[in-house]
């Protein structure tokens, strides 16, 4: 398993993965679409306009999660190494088709069940739609997407649940 502060499945190790993902929600949703969004740099309507503001929010949301949550609270605090939780290069290409075959099968489903569930539902509608969104506004959902994956993946799966497991098993954890 995994070196670090504490010794996997104990109470604080527990305690500490449990307060990175408070500190993560906390700096990459809370504080920045609450506080920093509207109040500092004036994106009282839409944060997801692609506008360089909206771009600038992006980049302080990503240094406080990657920068100040994983690189000191994790990293440097936690003594943990990013090999530790689960990041490396072996089986990056297998990897990288397995989320491309993922991304096309969960667009699959939610467009099959919204054409089952909802009564009415325009499939070209939906894809002129995403079609129209201007480029700097698709590249803001795309770099959102990797921000949070990076984030997520490195707090949820890479130590949140290997210290559930440790602690309460697999079928649990």
């Amino acid at each position: 398993l995994a070196a670090g502060r504490w010794p996997p499945g104990s109470t604080r190790r527990l305690l500490h993965a449990l307060a990175l993902v408070i500190a993560l929600a906390f700096f990459t949703s809370r504080l920045a679409y609450a506080v920093l969004g509207p109040g500092i740099l004036g994106l009282g309507g839409d944060p997801f306009a692609g506008s360089p503001a909206s771009f600038l929010l992006l980049a302080i949301q990503a240094a406080l999660g990657a920068g100040l949550v994983i690189g000191f609270l994790l990293l440097w605090f936690g003594r943990m190494r990013l090999s530790d939780l689960g990041w490396g290069t072996d089986g990056l290409g297998r990897d990288l088709l397995r989320g491309v075959a993922g991304f096309l099968g969960g667009l699959v489903l939610l467009v099959g069940s919204s054409m089952v569930l909802t009564d009415g539902f325009d499939l070209g509608g939906f894809l002129s739609t995403v079609a129209g969104y201007p480029p700097a506004q698709r590249l803001l959902f795309l770099c959102i997407g990797l921000a949070a994956a990076f984030g997520e993946e490195t707090v949820f799966r890479g130590y949140l649940q290997r210290t559930l497991v440790a602690r309460l098993g697999v079928p649990l954890g």
